[in-house]
Parts: structure tokens; sequence; C-alpha cells
């Protein structure tokens, strides 16, 4: 017929949206599982100074140099942490009457660990209520110092835990035991006054 004409629509196609919204889910759980493994398994780790006191308890905790530590050379003091077992886990020196290091600055990480006890006596006991208590012992540790940038070992010291202390005012204890064991950790002091040749060394 004149004058008519048919209009043809081509059907609409699948649309695109929810492949776009895939791909972005995807994306995002491809770097959130890429951050986690850089968290936990440390690659990529950015080179530097360390951070943190953190940083430098690798030398004890995982038995491997921290690089970008401060170098073990020229003349004193050299800073110095000590890694230890008691309530205070590390402890900082630079020598008598200097300032505590920065992280960036320690040269030398020390590792303290219990030997053992130096007598199955208890040394002192704390009771409590209700038939608790807490038995305290003299114990000896051993601390190995290393350079911090190479993990190479400087020396080691030993040092006997023997000072009573105050009992604490409370205790937590399990259900079913009334009695626990503890060492005697070593004073401040004691780490300061072994440290000090490897401080003041060389």
């Amino acid at each position: 017929m004149r004058g008519s004409h048919h209009e043809r629509r081509a059907a609409p196609g699948p649309s695109r949206a929810p492949w776009v919204v895939l791909a972005l889910l995807l994306l995002v759980l491809a770097g959130a599982i890429g951050a986690l493994l850089v968290r936990v398994l440390g690659l990529f780790e950015e080179p530097g100074p360390p951070r943190s006191l953190r940083d430098l308890a690798v030398v004890c905790r995982e038995g491997r140099a921290h690089e970008q530590a401060a170098p073990y050379r020229g003349g004193a003091p050299h800073p110095a942490v000590v890694f230890g077992e008691g309530p205070s886990s590390w402890l900082t020196t630079a020598g008598e009457g200097r300032g505590e290091p920065a992280p960036e600055e320690i040269q030398v990480v020390a590792c303290s660990s219990r030997v053992g006890r130096l007598s199955e006596e208890p040394a002192m006991a704390c009771p409590y209520l209700s038939g608790h208590a807490v038995h305290y012992f003299a114990a000896r540790y051993r601390v190995e110092v290393y350079e911090a940038r190479t993990r190479r070992r400087l020396g080691d010291f030993t040092l006997d835990a023997t000072q009573p202390h105050p009992c604490p005012v409370s205790e937590v204890f399990a259900e079913d035991e009334p009695l626990t064991e503890r060492e005697f950790h070593p004073e401040d002091e004691a780490y300061l006054a072994g440290l000090a040749p490897f401080v003041a060394g060389r």
C-alpha cells in the first residue's frame, strides 16, 4: 500500500550491567587477598629502617637479621634492645645517662630465654582465698647478643633471677588448678649491667 512502511526494531541484547558488577567484585576480592598476603606473609615488604621495636624482634623470634637496622660500627655508644619473657617484653638502653634510643638507632639485639630453675624448692609462695596459691622459683636465663643488621653473634651472658617481689593483690586461677607455678624474671638493672660491655664496646 502506497505510503505505508514497516519499522523493524532489533530485539534488545543481554544487559552488560551484571557482568560489569561481577568484574568489579572480582577486582575488589583480588585486591583484598593480595593485601592479606602482604600482611600475613610479608611479601613485597618495603625496605627501610625499623619503625618500631617490634620490627627488631625478628632477630630473636625468627632467627633472622633486620637488614635495614643501624650497623654495629664506629665508636660507642651502640644502642641496644633486649627481648625477654617477663612482663616487660623489651628493654632498651643507649648507655648510662643517655635517653631511650629510637628504633632506627638500635644496633644490638639481645635475646633472653630461660635455661631452667635453680632449685625445685619454691623461693616464694603467695597464698590466696579458697586454698589457691602461686609458687615462685629462682631461675637462670641465657642472653644471646647479636648485631641487629647481620645477626652476627657478639657474645652472651647469664643472669640468675632470685629476687623476691611483693605478691600480686589478685590472681586468676583455673577452676581445677588451685596451685600455679612461675619463675622469677631478671631485674631490669641486671639486663642493663649485662648489656653495658656491648653498648660501650669498641
